[in-house]
């Protein structure tokens, strides 16, 4: 028997989380807002996130390289550490330059490893029938972050260059890769079984609709946010804490209805959060009180998403042949949705669409994505003898 807890590899991804996230919050909350103060127009902005997401997807099978090179740990590991370099070009941007397409594959290069292995190490060191509630522990940690960071990440942009903020954040994204060094190293098939790919296809159909929502109305959102608190990085960064620290605990509840068999309910609740959220930040303009009503109102009813789609992905990755190549699949599907989104916001903001105009895109996208969850919790996500997962509507 093995000395280690069984949950210390949970544990150790809680505390990577941490440091990770804290390092986002310190200066990640703050691209967008930098780069139009840098006079980076919307529409170039929304065409460069498109441009990380089209190189992102077409660098995914980089991960299967890298895995069998230093195994499924390893991988994430390097991912971590490479995901610092996108701190260290953006806080050199003056524009449309150089260092703004060298944050553009920074970034890509760094988040097609990492998030592809997050997904996957979680799914293997999490308790299926705990998934609901360990993925809310994980959205507390990030909201723990967000109400510590965003007010020093303002302040060192108001008093020091971008460069010294982007550049903490960027050690911190160092620390946090020591603690997954810690975790067990998931199995890895190293040839492909039959099906790998496509064992992850109704996760890639879901996570399509989450990353035309996250990229329509989230980058729309943090350029309203900015310009309407007066464009003011400690400003900005006070109103994110603040609204933060009202929404630490909206997860939990969401959590634990999906692991107690309640997921059809957190879905519709998520449904009706999304729309609700969108909805009062559409309707915010660039009013200062609208916009921090719009904030606490994402803290508060924001903190349902994740504990509804994540664990319905988990448990059909755990399920598939190869939880790798299924996860692949599943990010995919993200990037897609992401770079549909991107390029329609573009097309909007060049004709002279207003930036709400982004928060309004990611309505429908809602109202397939539950569509999508029910269906997937209504087969029960479970695995048949062999590990093949079952379809919606099985």
């Amino acid at each position: 028997m093995s000395d280690q807890p069984a949950d210390s590899g949970i544990n150790r991804f809680f505390q990577h989380v941490g440091l990770f996230q804290f390092a986002s919050c310190l200066a990640g909350v703050f691209v967008f807002a930098l780069l139009l103060r840098q006079g980076v127009s919307p529409p170039v902005i929304f065409l460069s996130m498109a441009g990380v997401f089209c190189l992102r997807f077409s660098l995914r099978p980089l991960v299967l390289l890298l895995a069998r090179a230093v195994g499924l740990r390893g991988a994430m590991v390097t991912g971590t550490v490479l995901s610092c370099l996108q701190y260290l070009a953006i806080g050199r941007v003056e524009g449309v330059d150089g260092w703004l397409v060298a944050w553009v594959v920074a970034t890509a290069a760094g988040d097609v490893i990492y998030w592809t292995l997050f997904h996957v190490i979680f799914a293997s060191v999490g308790q299926q029938a705990r998934l609901g509630r360990q993925t809310s522990l994980r959205q507390i940690i990030s909201s723990a972050a967000s109400i510590a960071g965003p007010p020093l990440g303002g302040l060192l942009l108001t008093w020091f260059p971008p460069v010294i903020a982007f550049s903490v954040a960027a050690l911190l994204r160092v620390l946090s890769a020591i603690p997954l060094m810690g975790i067990p190293d998931p199995p890895f098939v190293r040839e492909a079984p039959p099906d790998a790919y496509r064992a992850g296809r109704h996760a890639a159909a879901v996570f399509m609709t989450d990353g035309w929502v996250c990229c329509s109305s989230g980058i729309a959102w943090g350029m309203i946010a900015y310009v309407g608190l007066g464009q003011r990085y400690d400003t900005l960064g006070a109103a994110i804490a603040t609204a933060s620290l009202a929404g630490a605990l909206a997860g939990v509840f969401l959590g634990r209805l999906v692991d107690f068999g309640r997921a059809r309910q957190a879905v519709y609740l998520n449904v009706a959060a999304g729309v609700a959220i969108n909805l009062i930040q559409a309707a915010a303009g660039y009013e200062p009180a609208r916009i921090v009503g719009g904030m606490l109102a994402a803290a508060l009813l924001g903190g349902l998403a994740a504990p509804s789609i994540m664990p319905a992905v988990y448990i059909a990755v755990q399920a598939a042949p190869c939880t790798l190549r299924a996860q692949i699949a599943a990010e995919g599907g993200w990037d897609c949705g992401a770079v549909l989104a991107t390029l329609c916001c573009a097309a909007l903001t060049w004709l002279g669409a207003p930036l709400q105009a982004g928060i309004l895109l990611a309505i429908p996208a809602l109202f397939v994505q539950s569509w999508l969850l029910v269906h997937l919790y209504g087969s029960g996500a479970k695995a048949r003898p062999g590990g093949e997962a079952l379809a919606p509507g099985d």
